[in-house]
Formats: C-alpha cells, sequence, structure tokens
C-alpha cells in the first residue's frame, strides 16, 4: 500500500508540474525562444545564444517539444534550436542540427520527416512564386503593368489571374505561418521578404474580381530566383563552397537584372501621370531587360531611352548600384570559374619522364629555394631530371605564379591535398618516383605544422606503400608519431629528417670547431653555385666562393678499387680529382665508417658507397666510372669491363621485402608472448646485428614498458638495434644484475647490451665518467631538475671558466627546445668534459625533457636574463670556450609581425650585449647566434663589407663566411640535397648522434633516458673527434718548424696528415688582413698555407697531442710565415 500511494502522488505531481508547464508555454509568445528553452531544459540564459531573426522562434515548435516530450538543445553549428524526441533511455546524446532549410522555412522542426517536410513546404514555396512571375512576363507582353486609368482585363489575362490566384492563397498562408513563428513580429513584417509578399499577394488575390487592371507588382517575384541555391544545395546538386559561391553570385545578379528590368518596364509605362502628359512608350518587359543590359554595359546605342521622368531617376540610382554590385561579384565569379577548372585539371605524364609529388607546408620564399636547388643544384648534372608536380590545398598566387613561371617546364602546381585520394590520382601518385612533404622555415606553430605533415606521409603511404617518401619535420620528438606508422620503413629509402636535430647538432659543433656549422651548410648548398657573385669584390670573397661550390655527394665505388684501403682510396681520390672521401656507407652490416678509421679497413664495392666532397655530383662519378681499361670515367659512363659481384640471395621485389619485414615483426611479438627464458646463458643477449639492417629502424607497440618503477604504456618493443630479447636464466647473476638495471618489459623483453657491430674491443672506460649502455656518451647517475636549477648568485660562486654557455632568449611557441640534440655531441666519450651552462628562463626545460639530460654529467641551468649584464658575468661570459644563443619565433601581434626583422630582435639585442661585454674586455669567445630572418646577418658584418653584404644572399655574407651566425632559412633548403643524397643524411646522423642514433632516439622516444653500462661491458663506439688546430698545436706545428725551401699548400698537408697521422683535412679557417677569418671547404691543392691559418680536421678518438703521440717523418716541405 505504501508503494501504491507513493505511485500515485507522484503521478498526480508530474501531472500537475505538466499542466502548468503547458500553460506557462501557451502564453509565453511574447517571451523570446532562449528563455523559453531554458526554463525547460534547465540551462541558463547566458549559454544560450540570441535568436538570428524573427524566424527562430515557433509556437508548433514548442508544443510538438511539450507533446512529444522532446528536450531542447542548443545546436552551436547555425545558433539554433534542435529537437529530439526522448524516450525512456536516450539513444543520442546530441540532437541532430536543423538544416539551412529551417532558416528559410522558418518552420522548425527537429529532426526526421519534420526536417524533410520543412524543406519541401520552401522548395514548393519558391517553384510556386517562379510561375507566378513568369505569369506577370506573358500577361504584360503586350499590356502594361501600371496604369492610371486602367486596363481592361482580357481572355487571356483573366485566365492568367485565375491561375495565379491559388499560388498568391498559399503564399498567403505560407505568409502567416511565418509571421506566427516569429519572435519579433514588427522586425519580421518589415523584412524584405515580408515587403514583397505584402506587395503582391494583395493586388492578384483581387484581380479575379476586378474589371480593369491597375497594378501588378509580381515583377519582384523575381526575387524567388535567389531561393534557388538552397533549393539545390538541399537537393545536392552543389556541395562544395566554391559552387554554392558560384550559384549565389549568378542568381543575385539574374535577380537583380530582373528586378531592375520590371521596374524600368513599369515606371516607363506609367509616364508621367502627375502633369497629365500622354505615354509614349509602351515597352515589353524584354526590351526593358535589353535596355537594362545594354545601359549597365556602358555601350548605350541610343535605340532605347527613357523618357519618364521616373525612369530617368530610377536609371540614376540603379546604374551606379548595380556597377558596384557587379564590380565585385563578377571577378569573384571568374575566380572561382579558374579554381574549379584547376581544381579538376590531371597531370598528364609523358612515356620517359619521371616526376616527384611535393606536398607538406611551405610558403613562397622556401619553395622558391627548394625549386631552384632541385632543378638546377650541382647535384642534377649526371643525374635524369625529375619534374615536380605540387599539390597544395591553397590556390595559386600572383607571387607563386611568376616563381613558377621561370620553370614551367618542369613544375606542375595543383590544388589538393594528399589526405584525398582523388588529388593523388590526379598527380599521378601512383607513378611518382618519390614524395617531399616539406615544412616551413621559422613557423610559430611547429607542433601544429608537424603533425599536418606526418598525416600527409601517412597517407601517401597508406595510397602505395612502396614510394619513398621524405618527410621534413621541425621538432625531434615528432620523429617516433612516423616511426610508429606499420608501412613507414626504409626499405624504400624513407627519411625523416629533423631540423631541429641537424640544427642543434650543428651549432654544437661550431662550438668545437667555429664555423664548422658554415662548413656543413655550404657543402649542402643547394643553389646554382657556378653563377659568380663575388667578381667585383673583395679577395676573400672569391677564395671563399671557391669552398662554397664544393658539395656533399654519395656515390658508388669503381671495381679499380676494390680491396684497397680506404686510406689509399682516399689519397689516390684526392690526388687524382681533389676530392675528400668523407665516409663509407656500408650495408651489410648497415653503418657509416668516417674517414680516418682503422688501418686495415678494406673496400668491398659491392656492399659500400662513399661520401666524398666535389664541385659537382658529376665529378663525383669519376669515383664510379674510373676504369684504368675502357676509360669510362673521361665519359662518366658505367663500366662494364667487370661486373659487381652480387649476393647469392633471391632476387626480391620491395613488396616481398615488405611482405617480410612484417612477418619478421609478427614473429617477434609471437616470441615476446611466449616464455622468453631459454638455457643458453652465454647467449643472454641477441646480438641485433644478425637482423637485417633494413628492418631495425621502428617501435612496435604491443605492451607496456616500465621504467623507473612506472609503467609507460604502448612500447612494447623497441628496434632499431635497440631493444633485444632477454633470455637468461632467472638463478644467474649476470641476469639478476641486467633485470635489476635495464629497461625491463612486462613480457620479458628488455633493453640489453646493443649490437657491436660498430663497437671496437678496449679497456674499460675508468678515467673520469663512465659510459652509458650505448659506449658513446658519458653517464652518471639521474640528477634532478632541482639540483641543476641555480640563480644568477649561485651560479657566481660556482665561478666557470672554459664552459659552453648556451643564452636562450625569449620563449619559443614550437615546443620544447630539444637540447639533447645539442649536447650529445658535447657529451661523446671521447670529448672532455667542459661545463655546460643554459641561461634564460628555466620553466623552459620541462621535466620530460630533462629526463633524456639527467644522465649527462655538468649540465648547469641558470634562470635568468640572457639580456642582462649582471647575469651574464654572473655565468663568466668572458671566461667561456664559446656561446651559443637560441631564438625562435614568438607570437607575436600583428602591427609588429608584418616586419620580418623584429622576428630576431630579441636575439639581436642579446648579441649586441654580449659583443659589448667581449670587446670590452678583450676576450675571444665564439659568438654563435641562430637568426630567423637572414637579412638580419648584416647587422653582424663589419662596417667596411656591410653595405655590399646587405645586398648579397645569406651565404656570402660576412658573419656567415665567419661562421657567426647559424641561417635557419638555409639549413630548410638543403633537403633536396638530401633527398638526391641520403647517405650523406645518414652520415650526418652519426656525426651529431653517433653509430647508436636509432638507440638514443628509441631510449628518449618512451622518456628512458641513457642507461647506465653493464659489468662487463668493455667496448666503446667509434668515432672521429672534430678539430680546429692551428700551425702550433701538432702536427702542424712540426711542419712550421722544417726547413722551408718552398711554401707549404694544401695537397701536401693534407696527403702527408692522412699518410702519415691518420688525420683528415676538411678546409682552412683563413684570417684576413682586417682581423677576421672565414671557412674555406676543399681549398685548391695548389693554395699556400700561412702560419695564421686553422686546419678543420678529423682525428681518431685515441689520438693524443703529446708530441710523443705524433711521429713525425723527415720531410723538406716550407710554410709561408708572411702575413697576408
Amino acid at each position: 500500500m505504501p508503494l501504491i500511494n507513493r505511485r500515485r502522488r507522484y503521478r498526480r505531481n508530474h501531472q500537475q508540474n505538466n499542466t502548468k508547464t503547458q500553460a506557462r508555454l501557451q502564453t509565453s509568445h511574447k517571451t523570446a525562444d532562449v528563455e523559453r528553452a531554458q526554463r525547460w531544459s534547465g540551462h541558463s540564459v547566458d549559454d544560450m545564444p540570441e535568436p538570428s531573426s524573427e524566424e527562430e522562434s515557433n509556437e508548433d515548435f514548442i508544443e510538438f517539444a511539450v507533446q512529444k516530450k522532446c528536450t531542447v538543445s542548443h545546436s552551436t553549428a547555425n545558433n539554433r534550436f534542435t529537437v529530439r524526441t526522448v524516450s525512456e533511455k536516450c539513444t543520442s546524446d546530441h540532437a541532430q542540427q536543423s538544416t539551412h532549410f529551417q532558416r528559410l522555412s522558418s518552420i522548425k522542426r527537429g529532426a526526421g520527416t519534420n526536417q524533410w517536410n520543412s524543406a519541401l513546404l520552401f522548395t514548393v514555396y519558391s517553384v510556386l512564386c517562379t510561375f507566378s512571375w513568369l505569369f506577370y512576363i506573358i500577361g504584360t507582353v503586350d499590356q502594361p503593368p501600371f496604369s492610371a486609368e486602367g486596363i481592361c482585363y482580357s481572355m487571356k489575362m483573366r485566365i492568367l489571374a485565375w491561375l495565379d490566384f491559388p499560388i498568391n492563397i498559399f503564399c498567403l498562408g505560407y505568409y502567416v505561418l511565418r509571421c506566427l513563428a516569429a519572435t519579433d513580429r514588427v522586425r519580421f513584417v518589415l523584412s524584405y521578404a515580408s515587403i514583397i509578399d505584402l506587395m503582391a499577394i494583395p493586388s492578384s488575390l483581387f484581380a479575379p474580381f476586378e474589371s480593369h487592371r491597375h497594378l501588378d507588382f509580381n515583377f519582384i517575384r523575381a526575387t524567388c530566383i535567389f531561393n534557388y541555391v538552397d533549393v539545390l544545395t538541399y537537393l545536392g546538386m552543389i556541395k562544395s563552397n566554391q559552387s554554392i559561391q558560384s550559384a549565389r553570385i549568378c542568381f543575385a545578379l539574374f535577380t537583380m537584372w530582373m528586378v531592375g528590368s520590371g521596374l524600368v518596364h513599369g515606371l516607363e509605362n506609367l509616364g508621367d501621370f502627375w502633369i497629365g502628359s500622354p505615354q509614349e512608350v509602351n515597352w515589353s518587359f524584354f526590351e526593358a531587360c535589353y535596355f537594362l543590359l545594354v545601359t549597365l554595359a556602358t555601350v548605350g546605342y541610343g535605340d532605347y531611352v527613357t523618357r519618364t521622368t521616373l525612369g530617368k531617376l530610377f536609371i540614376c540610382i540603379f546604374i551606379p548600384v548595380a556597377m558596384g554590385v557587379s564590380v565585385s561579384f563578377i571577378p569573384e565569379l571568374f575566380r572561382n570559374f579558374n579554381t574549379n577548372q584547376v581544381s579538376s585539371e590531371k597531370y598528364e605524364t609523358i612515356h620517359g619522364e619521371r616526376h616527384v609529388l611535393v606536398c607538406g607546408n611551405f610558403d613562397n620564399n622556401s619553395l622558391r629555394a627548394f625549386i631552384k636547388g632541385f632543378l638546377c643544384g650541382g647535384h642534377c648534372k649526371g643525374r635524369a631530371r625529375f619534374n615536380l608536380v605540387i599539390l597544395r590545398p591553397i590556390p595559386i598566387d600572383l607571387a607563386l605564379k611568376a616563381i613558377l613561371s621561370h620553370f614551367h617546364a618542369w613544375v606542375r602546381y595543383f590544388v589538393g591535398t594528399p589526405n584525398n585520394p582523388r588529388d593523388l590520382t590526379r598527380t599521378k601518385m601512383k607513378d611518382a618516383r618519390a614524395a617531399i612533404v616539406l615544412a616551413t622555415p621559422n613557423t610559430k606553430h611547429r607542433d601544429a605544422e608537424d603533425g599536418a605533415n606526418i598525416m600527409q606521409a601517412i597517407s601517401l603511404k597508406a595510397q602505395k606503400k612502396t614510394l619513398r617518401v621524405v618527410l621534413q619535420l621541425h621538432n625531434f620528438r615528432n620523429k617516433c608519431l612516423i616511426n610508429n606508422f606499420p608501412r613507414w620503413t626504409y626499405l624504400v629509402n624513407d627519411m625523416v629528417v629533423c631540423m631541429e636535430e641537424l640544427k642543434l647538432g650543428l651549432m654544437a659543433y661550431n662550438c668545437l670547431a667555429p664555423g664548422f656549422a658554415t662548413l656543413i651548410l655550404n657543402l649542402l648548398n643547394i643553389h646554382d653555385n657556378k653563377r659568380s657573385v663575388s667578381k667585383h669584390f673583395e679577395r676573400w670573397r672569391e677564395e671563399y666562393e671557391y669552398g662554397f661550390c664544393m658539395e656533399l655527394h654519395d656515390v658508388g665505388i669503381s671495381h679499380e678499387f676494390d680491396n684497397l684501403t680506404m686510406r689509399d682510396l682516399a689519397t689516390f681520390a684526392y690526388d687524382k680529382w681533389n676530392m675528400i672521401l668523407v665516409a663509407l656507407r656500408c650495408v651489410d652490416p648497415a653503418k657509416i665508417v668516417i674517414n680516418p678509421s682503422d688501418l686495415n679497413f678494406v673496400i668491398n664495392v659491392n656492399k659500400m658507397r662513399a661520401i666524398v666532397i666535389a664541385r659537382d655530383y658529376s665529378e663525383a662519378l669519376q669515383l664510379r666510372c674510373y676504369c684504368t681499361a675502357c676509360m669510362a670515367h673521361t665519359v662518366l659512363q658505367p663500366c662494364n669491363c667487370r661486373k659487381p659481384q652480387t649476393d647469392k640471395r633471391q632476387k626480391v621485389t620491395i613488396e616481398r621485402d615488405l611482405a617480410l619485414y612484417e612477418q619478421i615483426g609478427y614473429t617477434r611479438r609471437m616470441e615476446l608472448n611466449s616464455d622468453g627464458i631459454g638455457d643458453d646463458t652465454s647467449s643472454s643477449y641477441q646480438d641485433s646485428s644478425s637482423q637485417p639492417p633494413s628492418f631495425r629502424h621502428s617501435i612496435t607497440v604491443t605492451s607496456p614498458l616500465t621504467i623507473g618503477g612506472k609503467v609507460v604504456h604502448g612500447i612494447s618493443n623497441l628496434r632499431a638495434g635497440t631493444m633485444n630479447n632477454a633470455r637468461s636464466h632467472a638463478s644467474n647473476p649476470r641476469a639478476e644484475y641486467h633485470k635489476a638495471n635495464s629497461v625491463e618489459l612486462r613480457n620479458g623483453a628488455s633493453i640489453g647490451c646493443i649490437a657491436n657491430e660498430f663497437r671496437t674491443p678496449s679497456r674499460r672506460h675508468s678515467e673520469g665518467y663512465p659510459l652509458d649502455r650505448t659506449g658513446s656518451f658519458h653517464w652518471v647517475n639521474d640528477i634532478p631538475l632541482a639540483k641543476a636549477i641555480l640563480t644568477p648568485n649561485q651560479a657566481a660562486e660556482y665561478n666557470f671558466s672554459h664552459h659552453f654557455l648556451v643564452c636562450v632568449v625569449g620563449i619559443p611557441s614550437g615546443g620544447p627546445l630539444s637540447l639533447e640534440n645539442f649536447i650529445m655531441p658535447l657529451r661523446f666519450h671521447w670529448q672532455p668534459v667542459y661545463d655546460i651552462v643554459i641561461l634564460g628562463n628555466s620553466q623552459l626545460i620541462s621535466t620530460n625533457e630533462w629526463a633524456k639530460l639527467k644522465n649527462l654529467p655538468r649540465i648547469f641551468i641558470v634562470n635568468g636574463d640572457p639580456c642582462s649584464f649582471t647575469d651574464l658575468y654572473a655565468v663568466q661570459l668572458c671566461s667561456s670556450r664559446a656561446c651559443v644563443i637560441l631564438g625562435g619565433a614568438e607570437e607575436e601581434a600583428e602591427s609588429i609581425s608584418t616586419d620580418l626583422c623584429l622576428q630576431d630582435r630579441k636575439t639581436l639585442l642579446c648579441a649586441m650585449n654580449i659583443r659589448s661585454l667581449l670587446q670590452r674586455d678583450l676576450h675571444l669567445v665564439h659568438l654563435t647566434t641562430e637568426l630567423c630572418y637572414e637579412k638580419n646577418a648584416h647587422l653582424f658584418s663589419s662596417v667596411d663589407t656591410q653595405k655590399n653584404d646587405y645586398k648579397l644572399p645569406v651565404w656570402f655574407n660576412e658573419p656567415f663566411a665567419r661562421g657567426l651566425i647559424f641561417s635557419n632559412s638555409l639549413l630548410y633548403s638543403c633537403l633536396n640535397s638530401l633527398f638526391y643524397n641520403d647517405d650523406v643524411f645518414h652520415f650526418l646522423r652519426v656525426l651529431i648522434s653517433g653509430q647508436s642514433a636509432d638507440e638514443i632516439e628509441a631510449l628518449f622516444a618512451v622518456g628512458a633516458g641513457l642507461q647506465p653500462a653493464l659489468p662487463e661491458q668493455t667496448h666503446r663506439m667509434v668515432g672521429v673527434v672534430v678539430e680546429l688546430r692551428s700551425f702550433q698545436q701538432p702536427p702542424f706545428s712540426f711542419m712550421a718548424k722544417e726547413q722551408r725551401r718552398k711554401p707549404l699548400t694544401f695537397g701536401e698537408v693534407f696527403t702527408r696528415c692522412l699518410t702519415c697521422w691518420q688525420l683528415l683535412c676538411l678546409g682552412l679557417y683563413r684570417l684576413e688582413p682586417r682581423g677576421f677569418r672565414y671557412v674555406l671547404a676543399n681549398p685548391k691543392p695548389s693554395t699556400i698555407l700561412y702560419a695564421q691559418d686553422m686546419i678543420y680536421c678529423f682525428l681518431t678518438i685515441g689520438q693524443k697531442d703529446t708530441p710523443e703521440a705524433w711521429r713525425f717523418p723527415n720531410t723538406h716541405l716550407a710554410i709561408n710565415k708572411k702575413a697576408r
């Protein structure tokens, strides 16, 4: 009984509430829809938008909601309300949005059939209005529409009046419904749609019952033509934005013409009735249309002219208005037409031609630099030319069209996106040899642009997995996102070029060897370097230009050099072709061997490629085509005297290699899911060198990873030679230590000992700091971030000396700084450990970024301002070895960002303060400044060269030649050089991050950081030492003290250093008489050396600077000590 009584009370209260609600809603016709919906749905008025017009409310709409127990929800897309029926369980969380026809019809139903009914009602209304307009044209062919005396109805006019009568009855009912649905009825009555109905409906309703016709305003029914845009949209005949906009323009112009013609027709036939003048003209409607079109076109043949005062007054008003509308609409119409034509174009391939698809995010300047380097660079000589097919969602503008006009024979531009398969089909992506995804230099939204580029790369690989894709990214941390894509494989030379990694790595080497970054960027230049720009300038520019013309290329090796040592090949190539052999790329096992290397390292021409410094690719080809029998190198044709030996394995296609790759990944996942414990303790760690080199590159996601007691989900196996399967017995002490000190996987896999194919056996590193598990870097225990952060006062107590100072200016908006790319080259195990002091806002280095740096020794973060003299004195600027200023594009106000020079304003102010302090204290500290806008480079020039530097490109500016600035734009333009020479990219990665670059990258991707070395680990990673040595340092000091007979040349020094001391010379850092130095890459062998010159060189990591370590042979070469 209590339960029954409770239910009865609930039903009674519920019925009372429904009655009160209905009464309140029925009496709320003066209340806005927003307030009514707020009371019904529980939302506040502030959360609801104001109705856009008087047609946004409807009494039937509210009553329907009450009767059907509907809820009102807000539609944010078009600022209206929609209705959905509520059952006991609502099947949808969001109401269906109202369509565009609900705004036009004003009869608002929520979804389903009600929505279709409102759209159908509006369509019928538009069609009937069109018929009414056609009846007006037929009835006024030979009769005027206006007449003061009146016109008797003929039989034809009477029939048309009765046909028009039901149409206007429907229009009247439709008007009443809209009026009832209006919230503000005064505003509704004064709207243009209501005025049209009020003028047309009364005269048409009374016309069948009159004997004479005086006024007929049905010509204004021509305005219904504009409604057909929405009708066509409703029917799905036009869908795109451009087609809808074009239809609106066309219908608007036609409506304006028809309505204007109707007014002229009526006014001219009406005459000047107030003065009683007789009617002089009797125009038909078509004659009025002809007159208005000819007059609006400013032709004016004179066969038709207005005679009445009202007609002349109307023409004086209509022509200026119509011309203004036409001038605004017609260019937009042609623009849309051209855009639609462009979007439907297709690329037509020609037999024998090859093309490369270019997409991504880029501006006009970066695209111009890319196209110029891709088509006109020195790497194009000796190679077949590729056509460029640019696919971009932005229509081509006039500036870009002017740029592409210089390369119209090889470049095509298409509007579209790689995310649309239809656009890829139009550009013949299936036939493309490769795809390049570009990035915009100095963008303010680096993470967003990286995400867009990654999505485009994924779309390309999804359409064709064998397509080679070269992806350009900004941030280093975004590389793991594309490596996780299953179809991303290096079997087709896919590359992810992280510009931040290259930038910071080269700037770090610029601290060790001032000007080294300039030397590398010059070798990667992609400009038309055979055009001299320094004919009328100083001598130093002419010498610098010769080194600027040098380039890095990868090339095959001729069979003539098989089984030759690397040192002998380097000596022969330099003596024969003035070509410097920098490194070798080995295929099996995959590795980069940098010169100088082991004396007994023998070349296998079938498994190696050479990376050389040459003037262009045609000269580098001589190393591949060299043959003493047929002299193929003289014509740069492949030699057929001796075919290279091939491996005895079945020749497979790329598709089969990819299938094998997927099978290997599946097998490894099955092994991880099974018990990973073996009985053989001698093989506790699986050597990754047994894996095919092409498969060691990606991250497979199957299970979580445990790091420092925390579970990091999403990573189960890190390949690229990083992760190995732990198959040791549980009772083995070595396995127990490995389990406690390695990064473990939940299902048994762990980060064990890495592959030793790049390592050389040596003693355990007992001097100074221990090594990490890769054998590449100095390692210490975890350092908390709070301990590394210092105040300026605390930094002054440390009294830093011979340290590297990094000044971080401003707050970059593109994400983390990725300082690990800058610090790692300074923390190789062969590099002495100097303090690294980071001056800037300490909040710029987050906890995630510090996780990559916490195991590297002697890193200090000083929370200060790089522009403050006090903070610069606190970090001992004048006692540092080198100083680097890092800047970046920031979010600025539009009034400031319009001036591109102001992008580097904070960086320039900091650089000027530092230079003033160094000049005041007379300290020689090399300063490297990062510039976003390259035209600001002339501000670092001396007084004598500043005028010329502003006119020249940045790579010929004095500050760049001296190694004082680092240009982001010039680095980004090197992508096409890396496209042609992918081995050069791997060489740069090894030079910056070491041979374990893939392993370190995989560890950083999961936040693991550097791992400690194992107790039995006795090997260290092989590398080279990059130094800038003078003639006061050995071995050059020995040559300076010789008995001199003739001046010493660079060619003689190069040969002697390579053959006697395993030292590779790359170029000079020459002193100019005005007191500054500049970079010379691979100068002529006959270049005379001076005592003030300094030499860029690669040294072996075991070389010491003691006199006993340099065995000096007796020679009789001379050096010129005279100042130039």
